[in-house]
């Protein structure tokens, strides 16, 4: 028998409302990212999701060679649809199918993509395909350590050396070949 007047939750309790909108009540700590798995879930559609994910995949598990002429473009269930840049490429693409599956299903098995249709069509630039590659470490910067007995000309010839790194290989170069033989060298 349904109350009169109020909206009933399915446990019985009256449903609290604010201007229109249910009031959820705190649910303590909860990690971020299942607060934004939530969000996710309810503002983007699946398949735009899992596409974003074989995208992002994409460069990595293909070479280069290939993954610069073929684009995944949309998911519909468990089809996976790509572009690619001309007919041969489209021919190419009969052969690679199946490849290109194994590699997505062994990168991603959650993806649950089973087929494979290719059409020739529009990519976008490859600077929007490719990750961008991850700066290099900065060079560690040391002093070389010599040992007192070295001549204050080689030391002299040292420093005029300007750039650090290769001052620090004739500096152990140096150390090495300055060191007496030892039994058996």
């Amino acid at each position: 028998m349904a109350k009169q007047g109020k909206e009933w939750r399915d446990d019985g309790r009256p449903r609290r409302r604010w201007r229109g909108r249910d009031v959820h009540k705190r649910r303590g700590r909860v990690p971020v990212e299942e607060v934004l798995d939530e969000l996710l879930q309810r503002h983007i559609p699946g398949e735009l999701r899992r596409l974003t994910r074989i995208r992002e995949l994409w460069p990595t598990i293909l070479p280069a060679s290939f993954a610069d002429y073929v684009w995944p473009t949309l998911v519909q269930g468990p089809r996976l649809l790509v572009h690619v840049h001309d007919s041969q490429w489209l021919h190419e693409m009969t052969y690679w199918r199946q490849e290109v599956l194994d590699r997505l299903e062994q990168a991603w098995p959650e993806a649950e993509i089973t087929t494979v249709e290719a059409f020739v069509g529009p990519l976008p630039p490859l600077s929007e395909r490719r990750p961008e590659p991850e700066p290099l470490p900065e060079p560690e910067i040391r002093e070389p350590v010599l040992d007192p007995e070295v001549p204050d000309e080689t030391m002299d010839a040292l420093k005029q050396v300007e750039d650090a790194s290769l001052r620090d290989v004739l500096a152990r170069a140096r150390m090495l070949l300055g060191r007496p033989a030892g039994p058996g060298q």
